[in-house]
């Protein structure tokens, strides 16, 4: 009976996407241990030690394009903490070239990083408008959102579907400012 209980919460404990583990939730050894690995770029460490900046060039892209496509779980969670810190602190042409490494990056894992996003108001806020710019640069802004809205639907397997419809409906609102 007991082996039963303890099996029942272990699959719970999985199925529910507040125990992802991200950048903040990590020690400093574990935090180390990721900075230290052989294979991360030393832009990677030097941005997050606050040794880098980045600006809208080849090189910031090339940054970019690496961060958005994380190969475990402790570069997901670094990556996912330095693209929002990036975000927060963007402007101008830089801000504005964010959004195909957000979508890409969300679309990575749609429910670890809706789970992140959605944990605090500015992240929710400078995420979804960082998207919704960015669909509503395309030549068809509202069949650009109908296909990401109907991908990110499909993807998302643990997250409430009302946190995935909020995400959504801000990515929208975004969307709509940014056409006027």
């Amino acid at each position: 009976m007991m082996i039963n209980i303890v099996l029942l919460w272990f699959f719970y404990l999985c199925s529910v996407p507040d125990h992802f583990v991200y950048w903040e939730d990590l020690n400093n050894d574990e935090k180390t241990k990721i900075l230290n690995d052989q294979s991360l770029p030393p832009i990677v460490k030097s941005y997050y030690n606050g040794e880098a900046h980045l600006t809208d060039d080849d090189n910031t892209f090339e940054y970019l394009s690496f961060i958005s496509e994380p190969k475990n779980a402790g570069e997901k969670a670094l990556y996912l903490y330095l693209l929002k810190d990036i975000c927060l602190h963007s402007d101008g042409a830089l801000a504005e070239a964010l959004g195909p490494y957000c979508i890409k990056l969300l679309f990575h894992d749609p429910d670890y990083v809706l789970t992140y996003i959605l944990k605090d108001e500015k992240s929710s806020y400078i995420y979804s408008s960082t998207i919704g710019y960015e669909l509503a640069m395309s030549d068809n802004p509202e069949e650009s959102y109908g296909l990401f809205s109907k991908k990110l639907t499909k993807k998302v397997s643990k997250v409430p579907k009302t946190k995935s419809d909020l995400f959504l409906s801000l990515v929208y609102s975004a969307l709509r400012q940014a056409i006027g």
